[in-house]
Formats: C-alpha cells, structure tokens, sequence
C-alpha cells in the first residue's frame, strides 16, 4: 500500500511495515510538535485472538484472527453509535512472506481460486478478498451469520476452491463484542450484539461529532541559517534544561556517548528540533520540541516516542511497536495549528499475524479537516 501524506489514512486499509531506511526514518523523525498530551484519546481492548477499539464518535470495530501463520485472514465488524446502527464488515487477508525479512520468508500455500466463507459448517457464499491487502465488505446475510456463530462459539474458516481451510478464531470475541454494547450502551436493547434485553433501542445514545481542527498549513521554506541552529550549544544546553544525555535518552538500554539534533522550520516563527541519541553502535531518536530561531529559544517538548514529518504539509507521525501489550501497533497524527500541535488521529492495528505492522488501522481518535 502506498504511504500517503495525509493525516487521516483509510480506517481499514493494511499498515505497511517501517519500509524505511534507519537512517531515513531518522532524518524524518524531526517532526514539528508541541505539547499535547501524548496520552490516548480513544479506548481499545484485546481478548486472545480478537481486539476491539471504539472512538471517540462511539464507533466501535472489533477484528478477529485466524492463527499466526504465513498466511492469515482476520475478520472486522464496525457498528456507528446511536439507536438501530447496523453492523458491517470486512474481510482480509496478508501473505506474511511479503513483509518478512529475507531470510525469514517462509512459503505460504496461496489460495486456490473463489474464496467461500464457511459458518458452522455451512457455505454462505463467495468472499473477494482474491488479492492480498484488498479488503472484500461482507454481505448483510453473511454479517448476520457470522455474529450468531461467535455468539454460539460456532466454528467459522474462510475455505478455498481446492478444500484448504483457513479458521479464525472466535477465542475472545463473545467478551469483546459484549463490551462493544458496553461501550455503545446497548446493554439490554433489542439490538444488541450479545445481551439483549427490553430496554428502548431509542435509549442508546447517539454518535458523536468528530471534533474539526484546521487543515495543517504547509511547511515553510528552509532559511539560510536554520541548519546552524543545530550546532549551537545554547541551544543543546535549553533543551537539556541542565539534565544529562542518560537522562534524556532515557529509553536507550545502553550508555549514550553524545548527541545531535536536526532542525527543520514549521513557519516564520517556530522551528522544530530533533534529537538523535549516539551510543556504542548504535543511535536512535530522541525528543522533539518546538523552538524559536533566537535564544533563550522557549523550547516546547512535545515527545519523546519515534515521530515522523510528513512533508508537504506540518503534519507529524508518530508510531510505536505495542506487541508486548498485545495490540501490535499504534499510530498518530498530529497537526500544526500555528503555535503547536494537536492530535488529529490515533488508531490501533490489530494483532500481529503475519504481518509485522499488524492487519488494520482501528481508529480510536478522529477529526475532520477543513
């Protein structure tokens, strides 16, 4: 899939794996940024081999996955908020040979012609998923299908022309669907997932809103004298506030030996300023902070995780490894408003199944641009 500038990349599309250079990514990690809280805006929950998040428009996706093999398919079911929504979904598949490192590809056995979606036993029909990374959206009957399996714990595979079965697991997807009612309160409606009951289905709340940030301005142009910042001492010294490099680069196991910083321009007035920590073979990113051309140069933290400019425009990437907390990944965007940077987007992407980034980008946070 094509990385694309944009703050707000397609909800279901597959995460590409960091497809950069060390070196290049960071070059790119000097991202203009000033601080808002870097805690999560949204709310996501895992349960053995199914993740479910919801945002802050009270949608809600929960994807489930086959097991962590070569080739794996996973299934993702989206519900808006509000009274008598209803429940779409997708499928998907990744060849996990495809973003493995050379040495580690392991040959998948690819599917045999027309996918059929196989529940409890019986065909519901074709599914088109026939290339890797292209999503195929689910009838209404095989939606309907399918959420009754998961509810009886019915065996659910994605069968091909020659017999090979793929199952996806319903480990995990009875409680994660219950606390997607939880978080849409639809407990005990007529149209809840997994609780009904006799409460008014006009009693569930609305969705939400998405908040509106301004359009990110482009970035300015560099000035002769931008590049020279980065030598400064004084500036070193305020953005180390008198704390050591250990200190600073904290997130390094190693000792760190020295450290340097890359300059980039946001607008006439704000510039950002990236550090990179040095240690004995090896170096990594560091902070980011918003600073002033001149002393005492005001320096603004923003983050101290791994951030990505995404040029033409001052928007920031920002994406960290999560497989030890079991959601793989987790991405944001964050905008530039003229004086700092507001989150725009957040999303988690899934389980790690074959593909290193993980399968989908679950929105937990958005907003629209205008």
């Amino acid at each position: 899939m094509t990385d694309t500038p944009c703050p707000s990349p397609p909800l279901f599309f597959f995460m590409p794996p960091s497809a950069l250079p060390l070196r290049l990514a960071l070059a790119l990690s000097l991202a203009p940024v000033t601080a808002v809280a870097a805690s999560s805006l949204g709310t996501s929950f895992f349960e053995h081999d199914w993740l479910l998040a919801c945002d802050n428009t009270r949608t809600c996706r929960a994807a489930g996955f086959s097991a962590d093999a070569p080739l794996a398919f996973s299934l993702l079911f989206e519900r808006p908020g509000g009274p008598d929504t209803p429940v779409t979904a997708m499928l998907g598949y990744v060849d996990g040979a495809e973003y493995g490192d050379a040495g580690e590809k392991t040959p998948a056995p690819r599917p045999t012609g027309a996918l059929q979606l196989r529940v409890d036993g019986r065909a519901l029909g074709t599914v088109v998923p026939t290339q890797p990374e292209a999503p195929a959206t689910l009838s209404q009957a095989q939606v309907d299908a399918l959420l009754v399996a998961l509810r009886r714990d019915a065996p659910i595979a994605i069968v091909d022309a020659a017999g090979s079965a793929w199952p996806i697991s319903n480990r995990g997807a009875t409680a994660l669907l219950l606390k997607m009612d939880a978080m849409q309160d639809r407990l005990d409606t007529p149209g809840a997932l997994i609780q009904r009951g006799t409460r008014p289905e006009s009693s569930v709340p609305p969705a939400l809103p998405r908040p509106v940030l301004k359009n990110p301005p482009p970035l300015a142009e560099t000035r002769p004298n931008d590049a020279a910042l980065a030598e400064r001492k004084d500036l070193m010294d305020a953005l180390l506030a008198g704390r050591d490099m250990q200190a600073v680069c904290a997130w390094q196991e190693d000792r760190v030996e020295s450290t340097s910083l890359d300059v980039h321009r946001l607008d006439p007035v704000h510039l950002l300023a990236s550090m990179t920590c040095h240690g004995p073979g090896y170096y990594g990113s560091g902070p980011s902070w918003v600073i002033r051309a001149q002393p005492p140069f005001e320096p603004a933290l923003v983050t101290t995780a791994h951030v990505f400019l995404r040029p033409p425009d001052a928007v920031l990437y920002e994406e960290r490894d999560e497989r030890t907390l079991g959601r793989c990944g987790f991405g944001r965007y964050w905008v530039w408003d003229g004086t700092r940077f507001v989150v725009s987007r957040e999303y988690v992407t899934g389980l790690c199944r074959a593909m290193p980034g993980g399968f989908w980008h679950l929105a937990t946070f958005e907003t629209d641009l205008r």
